[in-house]
């Protein structure tokens, strides 16, 4: 039987016990408090399919090391089956984003060829998301990437070919 303080808390080493993890747990929520402020998407909603043929609108919040440059690229990323990886650069028409924009707008133009052929699987199946790319501003060539969820892909032309020929 154990003995109580007037606390309700067990005397001897078993407080000791009940104070270091106590302040164990202090700590890691301390440590994981930065992180509860790091990059996340925040948009669009992963539980509604991404229609291509409207305008999609990509929000984050959050916040990126020191070392990297609050300016940053996007690109999609598809992988449809084990065969086929697509992505592309969406932020190549766009000079800048920046992380306190909060928010980018873009249509799939050129990029839904790529797709098209696989447009059954990737409306039945979570394969497509989207990424953050940040440089290091002190490390050329340093990145480091943000995913989103992932997420269906409605609103392509289904041409029924799902092997389509490849020119290199």
């Amino acid at each position: 039987m154990a003995i109580a303080d007037t606390d309700g808390m067990p005397l001897g080493n078993n407080r000791h016990m009940f104070t270091m993890q106590t302040k164990t747990f202090l700590a890691a929520l301390l440590a994981a408090f930065p992180a509860a402020r790091a990059f996340k998407f925040t948009g669009p909603n992963p539980s509604e399919p991404i229609d291509v043929s409207k305008e999609v609108t990509i929000t984050w919040e959050g916040d990126i090391p020191d070392n990297l440059s609050r300016k940053f690229d996007f690109t999609w990323y598809c992988e449809p089956d084990h065969l086929n990886k697509f992505s592309s650069d969406i932020s190549h028409l766009v000079d800048e984003i920046y992380l306190s924009d909060h928010k980018y707008k873009f249509r799939f133009h050129n990029s839904k060829s790529m797709l098209e052929p696989f447009a059954n699987k990737i409306a039945a199946k979570k394969v497509f998301s989207f990424q953050a790319v940040f440089t290091d501003e002190k490390q050329d060539g340093l990145v480091l990437q943000y995913w989103s969820q992932n997420y269906t892909i409605v609103g392509l032309d289904n041409r029924g070919d799902e092997n389509p020929e490849i020119d290199l």
